[in-house]
């Protein structure tokens, strides 16, 4: 992920250069700006939207570029003024001289008017970004939340099974798969090791021999290896949103995963095949249960606060526009 660092550390070396006067602020801005745009682009892309979805949230973004051309025609005026007044301001306090009371007040009263204004926009482009987080699915949800800005997007955007599209238990699906991998390698090697033993019954010491290989007391071992590497990582992942789990919580956990893993392995192929979406999701349970509740708490607190929360300021863009209307048109030539 090393290529993710370009802008920034480009724009890094720009400002630790020598010679800090010859630095093109106005460069890296667009610089910034395009990474924005790209990493807004790689957010779009990995929610994989559907057509419907994309033509709503083109509409979204129709309405806020609306929104956005009303704020700077009805407060054009009052910004210009603002920006006179604050020059003459500037130049008065530079020189260590009060400015012309009249200037004072009517900067202060267009500078509360200008904040009003802009905190009433806020207001709405957050009740568009809210329009936009109840459109998506939970798997789009999580998504959003987990999403790192990037330059290069990594491999779990690029594929809908890995960005959340695919169902919320495909997680413990994999570790379910896993699991039976592991325990029907065992029965085979352990199989082995008995077979062998049978073809030299008539020496004493055959079978120990072959019971005691390492590749037999690992088969043997293997539920235990599997818990002593699975489980650490997974505490983790569930006190990471829960806080600290105590001793008997951890050991509670172990044996309720455990025996969904030793049923998971003891069922046939067509058994498994039929069942393991259920188990999958019995797996997983409280993790997607907590991970749930701290997701809609995030974006619960951007909306109490009246701020734009992830979905306003990942996906309302105006550059995302031109973006939006050719996906929407290809689905509308393409319906769903």
């Amino acid at each position: 992920m090393k290529r993710t660092c370009i802008v920034a550390t480009l724009a890094l070396l720009v400002a630790l250069a020598p010679g800090l006067q010859a630095r093109d602020d106005e460069q890296v801005t667009r610089l910034r700006q395009q990474q924005n745009l790209i990493s807004s682009i790689n957010l779009l892309n990995g929610l994989h939207l559907s057509g419907e979805q994309v033509r709503r949230l083109l509409e979204i973004n129709l309405e806020a570029e609306a929104l956005r051309n009303g704020y700077n025609a009805a407060n054009a005026e009052k910004m210009a003024e603002a920006e006179r007044l604050y020059r003459e301001l500037e130049e008065s306090f530079a020189q260590d001289r009060p400015a012309p009371e009249e200037s004072e007040r009517i900067a202060q009263q267009l500078h509360v008017q200008l904040i009003e204004a802009e905190r009433a926009y806020t207001e709405h482009i957050a009740e568009l970004g809210n329009e936009i987080e109840a459109m998506l699915t939970e798997g789009q949800r999580r998504t959003l939340v987990e999403f790192k800005p990037c330059l290069i997007p990594p491999r779990d955007l690029r594929e809908p099974s890995r960005a959340g599209q695919a169902s919320p238990t495909s997680g413990g699906i994999k570790i379910l798969e896993r699991y039976r991998e592991v325990m029907q390698r065992a029965e085979e090697i352990k199989k082995q090791g008995w077979q062998r033993s049978a073809e030299h019954s008539s020496s004493y010491y055959a079978r120990p021999a072959a019971a005691s290989s390492r590749r037999y007391y690992a088969a043997n071992r293997a539920r235990e290896v599997f818990a002593e590497r699975f489980f650490p990582r997974y505490f983790e992942r569930i006190e990471f949103i829960v806080g600290e789990m105590s001793e008997s919580e951890k050991r509670a956990e172990r044996e309720r995963v455990m025996a969904i893993l030793d049923r998971a392995a003891a069922m046939s192929e067509e058994d498994y095949s039929l069942n393991c979406e259920a188990l999958g999701a019995e797996l997983m349970a409280p993790v997607e249960r907590e991970e749930a509740e701290l997701r809609d708490a995030r974006i619960t607190l951007a909306s109490r606060r009246g701020m734009p929360g992830r979905a306003a300021n990942f996906l309302i863009k105006k550059n995302l526009i031109p973006i939006l209307e050719q996906r929407a048109a290809q689905y509308a030539a393409t319906p769903d």
